[in-house]
């Protein structure tokens, strides 16, 4: 299917602007369940859960079969100018948000698969720094914090993408990739690699399909 992609701007950092983010996803996905009435809005999918946190403004939380993937229990994913991009796949859906002017965190929720051949449904969470800590959960599988470092490509542009996987589980996302070599990691906008369509979300990419 074609992207539906969804550009937003949030007043501010506040719990309720925070919630408006968490409705307009699921208006756009298919969730398992979906709490818009509570004071702190939430969208689950399979084990995992996406909410606003109320300890820090701008924040959001996952947690995956009822803990939560950052280690401080909270991030910090939202700062002027408040904009944000939500782009849909046929199975997946990206969360862009900006963390500084032209400084993306990236959330990705979507269907993964086992490499033993079971499939699940998980969320992952990518900073905005160049080496892009990242964390995921798919059920009770939540691997440690992971990062590296971005090859960069030489002039003629070389990007090389590869899935997102867990280190923990033996899980990968079927729509979710880390930018290994490019020559601009802030990226933030549709690009063509090898004749296909991505939406780029600093080093993390979700693929039209």
């Amino acid at each position: 299917m074609a992207f539906e992609i969804y550009n937003g701007t949030a007043a501010n950092r506040a719990v309720s602007e925070m919630n408006k983010i968490i409705d307009k996803l699921a208006e756009m996905w298919e969730f398992d369940s979906v709490d818009e009435t509570s004071a702190l809005h939430s969208v689950t999918y399979g084990d995992c859960v996406l909410s606003v946190n109320s300890s820090h403004d701008g924040a959001i939380n996952i947690t995956a079969d009822g803990t939560s993937i950052f280690s401080s229990g909270y991030i910090v994913a939202f700062d002027a100018p408040y904009q944000y991009t939500i782009v849909k796949a046929s199975n997946a859906i990206m969360l862009s948000m900006n963390y500084d002017p032209g400084v993306f965190a990236t959330i990705i929720i979507g269907t993964t698969t086992n490499i033993n051949g079971g499939t699940g449904k998980g969320m992952l969470y990518v900073s905005s720094s160049q080496y892009a800590d990242r964390n995921a959960g798919c059920g009770s599988d939540i691997p440690e914090q992971e990062n590296d470092t971005v090859l960069n490509s030489d002039t003629n542009n070389l990007t090389q993408l590869m899935q997102y996987s867990f280190s923990v589980g033996g899980w990968y996302f079927d729509n979710a990739y880390r930018l290994m070599r490019a020559n601009v990691i802030n990226k933030h906008e549709l690009c063509t690699i090898n004749g296909e369509s991505y939406f780029v979300s600093m080093r993390t990419a979700i693929k039209e399909e």
